[in-house]
């Protein structure tokens, strides 16, 4: 049913993803490649019937039962604040079930040389998305921390419910093991956008 694609690597996974547990343990885990039937259940699971050319991302988890982790990103069904618009989610197997997360909302923006996609969930819309990723990227310090490489690869921008002051939002944003939050604070029509917290992983 799977095939190995690639050499087993050592990751770190959520407790929570794997047994219901807060804590993060390393997990052995090992790039494998769906079979044709099993690609094309997830993606309709995910995708509908958009199922073609989208990107299957496939892992074998080694707990007890063995899980298989999958990543799907549906094509393109539209453009929303200037960008393609599309869904992803997770799904995973374990003794034999699979189980697919709500489909989240995304854009493809392209990032200098680099596809980028971006998932928006929360109070998030797209043109916030889009105007978070844009301040992100072109920003290279905050409080003496390199953040120039923060927006790369996948990213999720969330909350745009938090009021830090009256006038302001706070949004996270989160690409692969870095995140940060950013603040945009608006009065007399005018906006400013700035950096509010980075994570140490970005020393």
């Amino acid at each position: 049913m799977f095939e190995s694609s690639r050499i087993a690597s050592v990751l770190a996974f959520a407790g929570l993803l794997m047994s219901g547990s807060a804590s993060a343990t390393l997990v052995a885990s090992t790039d494998v490649k769906l079979s044709d039937d099993e690609r094309l259940f997830v993606v309709e699971r995910v995708c509908g019937d958009r199922h073609k050319e989208a990107r299957v991302e496939a892992r074998r988890i080694e707990t007890d039962p063995i899980t298989f982790w999958v990543r799907v990103t549906c094509a393109p069904y539209g453009a929303l604040s200037g960008y393609p618009a599309l869904k992803t989610a997770e799904c995973k197997k374990r003794d034999g079930n699979w189980e697919c997360d709500a489909a989240s909302h995304a854009l493809r923006i392209k990032l200098r040389t680099e596809d980028l996609v971006v998932e928006y969930a929360d109070y998030v819309s797209s043109d916030a998305a889009a105007e978070i990723v844009a301040f992100a990227s072109g920003e290279t310090i905050f409080n003496n921390l390199d953040v120039s490489g923060l927006v790369s690869g996948r990213c999720r921008v969330s909350d745009g419910s938090t009021v830090p002051f009256p006038g302001a939002r706070n949004y996270n944003i989160s690409c692969a093991a870095q995140s940060a939050s950013i603040t945009k604070d608006c009065w007399e029509g005018r906006c400013r956008l700035f950096f509010t917290r980075v994570d140490n992983t970005m020393q």
